[in-house]
């Protein structure tokens, strides 16, 4: 079994048990991994969550991201 290493893992508490059948995409056995659907999940949520971050920097609400305009102005631009 080879799984995607996701930068969730590190935000996460529901990063699966260690499985000796896991590999990671570099081949180390007996990894944490998370499953593909949080991957995808914490990858399709990482821009607004620095968004989020850089509001309470600037003393913001973070539910500020909900405005439209808001949200355009803090992420990157999209591909």
């Amino acid at each position: 079994m080879t799984t995607t290493a996701s930068p969730g893992l590190k935000v996460s508490s529901s990063g699966r048990r260690p499985s000796p059948q896991a590999r990671s995409t570099d081949g180390r056995p007996g990894r944490n991994y998370l499953c593909a659907g949080c991957g995808a999940f914490y990858s399709h949520i990482t821009a607004d969550l620095l968004a989020m971050v850089r509001l309470l920097g600037e003393g913001r609400p973070p539910a500020d991201i909900m405005d439209p305009g808001t949200r355009r102005a803090l992420r990157p631009e999209e591909e």
